[in-house]
């Protein structure tokens, strides 16, 4: 590196020399591992020569002289210098503790100077023989980002060719509150040290925020067993076994990303120590799976008082590697308390057990979920319930089974119950427990109301012979058929009356169907009532009429007759009108054409079936002579191709086909509608309106003139005369319009209104145009926290203003602007079509687009940095309490102190990065320091303030460990700066000497008022006068101020009465003004300087 190369990089040059400094000053050098090792002192017996030291020296130097011509970069620079500083600081600490016992420090510094990885290590002899030695063993150290504190103590026996020793441990982690205890045993022998540990845990399952409480974690359970030996014939080299157990699902024996179940580890490893200053190490560590690591060390162990020469003997080795050189050595063991974890039920899931029901019941299995993270997904699990035609659906965080029908087989019970598993994932992958319900589907239950019983012969012959066949339909309240059912046959008779009829009804291959049969020998008549346990299982028995006499279809007829005169209908045949009355006349003959009489029970089972018509209320077949029958229907369904039948025997006989036409037009049965709610009203967009005319049994009316009546007059539209279509009874016509508003229409016929509400449509000014409209915010940049106005300006492809958007523009999706929360909804401005809406920037970030999505796609780009935002908490000085509003402190001094408390950051002050700058420097203030203490920041006035510099800036950025996204700050300006210029002054003396460097002060600008105001800001005691007194003055706290700024002969200043504070500190409590003698009397003096 040639020279210009060196005279840029003052790092480098600084580094160089602090190198120099560090090591002349302290035998130490900075290592790799920052690791240091105090023993008891050993007798030197060697002089160390001038020119050794000489040699170290020239040593050093040719040291700091290849590092600056080697081109060291200044991260490589920063790094040793933080290497040099800590060596030099461990080695002095580790000096002075090592007058109690042996100790170790491991100072590790990162380039913000923390402790992460710095170790404390001390064991002390309490009890120390030849052969015995009673100690602890205390240790604080930052591993793994936890504090963890060891202790124990332990017991060493010396025999002369061996040592045996016993320790116990309590371990305990000062930050996730894990404890364990630990026990040893040693045996050592000159060049060998053997050792085993046992750890047990002794506390339990906790919160693991390491891995985002997603965990639960505990001391693991383990041991180790450790070799370390050196050769006699050559002590320098060493070599070290260990291995190591641990029990466990997941435990993180090689840090907490490559957790293991029941992980172990070997180590091997070898040192070399040329003399005892130097130590070289190198280990590799092989663990289950794969695992490993390698480690290499620099170590430099510094005994005080022995001389460096001696410390740089070779042969001073050996003594280190006997048994009475390290009887004083630290136990080897494993401090770290390695954990186990296991995962937390972040999912929570349970189903409602069992869920039963009837087939085709939907059921929710589902009882309650629960997810620390959004839910993902529900897996289920339910061929068997699948596969017999049950369905499984899953909507957001419901499982719901819709249950198959109910199987009738020889194990129904175990055939109708099924198993379905259920599991949660969320969208972080963890699962909840598999759980499971059982689905049960119910058997049909009987339903009296909705069953019935039937025969295929109403009329029987009493000869024996004839059979009718009884039918009973078993259904539930679904219509479901129930299968299964003891079913026997309840009757009734006149006495006397021969008959046969099954005593139970036997159910057919079709389920559900059951029948029964009847026969008889002497006339009369039977009504059968089918029942299940005891009760009747329909509604109406089934009747079956024995008879020698039975009509026949041949010579019997069924006819049909207006049941009122009525206007007469242009038809050729037979016609009636929806709502007339109908009578339906039955004539029943014999196979000898003979009138048949008493066969009503006959006619009021399926025998006669009116199509179109209902019977009329409270009708009954009335019988007639000669066999005739009659009965009151109503016409009901429009239609041209009715027919009545009349069935006997199992034969039918039909009527003529007669036509029912629709009745009158009903307004309550009547509808508009139409398929396109708003249109534009533009004149040519179109809402067709359809019209349904119908009587009061919904049958449609056709024929008729429809007109269309608007009844909004505010609105201008054009709707011809309804048209009917293909279709009878359907009318439409089509809507247009050039004004906005909404438009009702009523369609009408004669006069009066067709339906009870009018259909309205929505005619909306035209749909905005991209090319005219415009979308926009009042800046392209903004920081965290900043009102961002957002505009847009509608027009159509007429270029005319687009008004009543703001509800379309509130719609989710159709504005989105990212990183931002809504403050101030969508609205339209008192421009026609312009409207705005106000946004509060939120999380940083570059590159942000704002879109506006209606049929078309606008976008305006925009970027959000970090936000300053004003602190808006409270400042203490001393025992007085400012807001930050007030702006304090307007006056200052050298040594000046105030505090800003914690209510002015949004998270703990240690989640902030701090900085002052003031006058023109942004980046830095010489004269102002601020630091963190307690959850606050501690802002100091360190040396004179210049005028340059009066207006300081105090920022708080969030760090990476922080929730806040917000920088606050907090300004204000010094206007008055004092300076202390002594004490046993008298007023002219006084004004002299503030006129050398500024002035003396007026009494306005060192106190507030006639009446002394303390806690406000404006005067020097008004804003730090809640210090104590010695903060302020010494001796006397008596302070010259002129009255005003002509400094008169006599002034007039405070006087202050002390009084003793609860922290032992004396303080002003009381002030007035007095006036004094300019040249006898005496006092302090603040000069200010403005």
């Amino acid at each position: 590196m040639n020279e210009n190369a060196f005279r840029h990089r003052p790092l480098t040059r600084a580094v160089a020399f602090l190198c120099i400094a560090t090591q002349v000053a302290f035998p130490v050098a900075a290592t790799a591992t920052g690791t240091f090792r105090v023993t008891a002192p050993v007798a030197d017996t060697t002089t160390a020569a001038t020119a050794d030291e000489d040699a170290r020296l020239a040593g050093l130097a040719s040291q700091a002289g290849s590092m600056l011509t080697s081109g060291v970069s200044g991260d490589q620079a920063a790094d040793m210098a933080r290497g040099y500083a800590t060596g030099a600081a461990q080695a002095a600490f580790q000096e002075w503790l090592s007058q109690w016992g042996t100790a170790r420090v491991t100072l590790s510094a990162d380039e913000h100077f923390t402790l992460k990885g710095s170790a404390l290590d001390l064991l002390l002899p309490w009890y120390d023989t030849p052969e015995n030695i009673i100690f602890t063993q205390h240790s604080i150290h930052r591993t793994d980002d936890r504090n963890q504190l060891n202790t124990g103590a332990g017991w060493r026996h010396f025999m002369p060719d061996y040592m045996t020793g016993v320790n116990l441990f309590f371990d305990h982690d000062l930050t996730r509150y894990h404890s364990r205890m630990g026990l040893g045993g040693e045996y050592w022998r000159d060049y060998l040290k053997l050792g085993a540990n046992g750890y047990l845990r002794l506390t339990g399952w906790r919160d693991a925020p390491e891995l985002d409480n997603d965990y639960e974690a505990r001391p693991a359970n383990g041991w180790d067993v450790r070799a370390e030996g050196y050769l006699p014939a050559y002590p320098q080299l060493g070599a070290k076994l260990m291995y190591e157990q641990y029990y466990g699902d997941e435990v993180a024996l090689f840090g907490r990303d490559h957790r293991q179940k029941d992980p172990h580890a070997f180590t091997a490893g070898l040192s070399y120590t040329p003399v005892p200053l130097v130590s070289l190490s190198a280990e590799q560590r092989q663990g289950k799976g794969g695992e490993n690591d390698t480690r290499f060390g620099l170590n430099l162990s510094y005994t005080p008082g022995v001389s460096l020469a001696r410390q740089l003997d070779p042969d001073a080795v050996a003594y280190r590697r006997s048994l009475s050189g390290s009887r004083h050595d630290l136990v080897e063991r494993n401090n770290n308390i390695v954990l186990e974890y296991r995962k937390k039920e972040l999912v929570k899931l349970q189903l409602n057990d069992p869920v039963t029901g009837k087939g085709g019941e939907q059921k929710a299995l589902v009882a309650s979920l629960q997810s620390k993270y959004a839910l993902k997904t529900l897996q289920t699990d339910a061929a068997t319930l699948t596969a017999a035609g049950g369905v499984i659906s899953t909507t957001d965080s419901q499982v719901t089974v819709t249950l198959p029908e109910y199987r009738y087989t020889a194990t129904p019970d175990t055939d109708n119950t099924y198993r379905v598993a259920v599991t949660a994932e969320d969208v972080k992958g963890n699962h909840s427990n598999r759980e499971e319900s059982t689905v049960v589907v119910q058997a049909p239950q009987l339903s009296a109301e909705d069953s019935e019983v039937t025969s295929d012969k109403p009329m029987l012959k009493p000869d024996g012979v004839d059979t009718a066949r009884l039918t009973f339909l078993a259904r539930d309240t679904d219509g479901k058929a129930v299968s299964g059912l003891k079913v026997t046959a309840r009757f009734t008779a006149p006495e006397g009356l021969n008959f046969s009829l099954s005593e139970f009804f036997t159910e057919t291959s079709t389920p559900g169907e059951y029948t029964a049969e009847l026969s008889g020998s002497t006339p009369g008549e039977v009504s059968v009532m089918p029942q299940v346990e005891g009760k009747d299982a329909a509604t109406v028995p089934v009747t079956v009429i024995l008879s020698k006499t039975v009509p026949v279809i041949q010579y019997s007829d069924i006819t049909l007759s207006a049941g009122t005169v009525r206007e007469t209908l242009a038809a050729t045949a037979q016609t009636f009108r929806a709502g007339d009355p109908v009578r339906v006349t039955v004539t029943l003959k014999d196979e000898r054409q003979q009138p048949v009489g008493n066969q009503k029970t006959v006619l009021y089972s399926d025998a006669v079936t009116v199509s179109g018509m209902t019977e009329a209320d409270g009708a009954e077949w009335q019988e007639e002579d000669g066999g005739v029958y009659r009965k009151m229907y109503i016409a009901r369904n429009a239609a041209d191709t009715h027919q009545a039948r009349l069935t006997l025997g199992g034969k039918n006989k039909f009527t003529e086909k007669y036509s029912v036409l629709p009745g009158a037009l009903s307004v309550s049965n009547s509808s508009v509608t139409t398929g396109k709610k708003q249109i534009t009203a533009d004149g040519t967009d179109t809402a067709v309106l359809k019209y349904e005319a119908r009587d009061i049994y919904g049958n449609a009316v056709g024929g008729l003139t429809v007109t269309a009546v608007n009844l909004n007059n505010d609105v201008t539209v054009s709707v011809p005369v309804f048209v009917e279509t293909g279709e009878i009874g359907v009318y439409t016509t089509t809507l247009t319009g050039t004004t906005t508003g909404i438009a009702r229409i009523m369609p009408q016929v004669n006069g009066e209104n067709g339906v009870n509400e009018a259909v309205e449509v929505e005619l909306k000014a035209q749909l905005p145009d991209r090319e005219y409209s415009e979308f926009g915010m009042n800046s392209s940049d903004y920081k965290t926290g900043d009102i961002m106005t957002l505009t847009a300006t509608l027009k159509d492809k007429n270029q005319k203003a687009v008004s009543g958007m703001a509800d379309t523009l509130n719609k989710a999706g159709v504005v989105n602007v990212p990183n931002t929360s809504l403050d101030i909804a969508w609205a339209e401005t008192g421009t026609p079509g312009e409207y705005t809406a106000t946004y509060t920037a939120g999380a940083a970030q570059a590159g942000l687009k704002a879109t506006l999505m209606l049929e078309w796609t606008k976008e305006v780009t925009y970027s959000i940095s970090v936000g300053e935002k004003n602190m808006t908490g409270e400042i203490s000085a001393g025992s007085f309490t400012f807001s930050t509003s007030e702006k304090f402190p307007t006056t200052a001094f050298k040594g000046a102190t105030f505090t800003l408390k914690a209510n002015n950051f949004q998270d703990d002050v240690s989640k902030y990065d701090l900085k002052v700058t003031c006058g023109s420097d942004t980046d830095s203030c010489a004269e102002v320091s601020v630091r963190k203490k307690d959850g606050e920041a501690i802002v100091t006035f360190g040396t004179d303030l210049p005028s340059s510099a009066r207006r300081v800036k105090i920022t708080a950025t969030p760090n990476q460990g922080s929730n806040a996204t917000t920088l606050l700050k907090y300004e204000f300006e010094v206007h008055n700066w004092f300076i202390w210029a002594g004490i046993n002054h008298n007023y002219t003396s006084a004004v002299a000497t503030c006129n050398q460097d500024g002035r003396l002060p007026t009494r306005p600008e060192l106190i507030d008022g006639n009446t002394m105001y303390l806690g406000r800001t404006g005067s020097l005691l008004g804003e730090w006068g809640g210090l104590p007194a010695d903060s302020l003055t010494e001796g006397t706290p008596l302070i010259w101020a002129a009255e005003d700024s002509s400094y008169s002969t006599y002034a007039r200043f405070p006087v202050g009465l002390l009084i003793v504070g609860d922290d032992g500190k004396f303080y002003w409590s009381l002030r007035w003004k007095v006036e004094y003698d300019a040249l006898a009397d005496l006092g302090n003096v603040y000069c200010v300087r403005q």
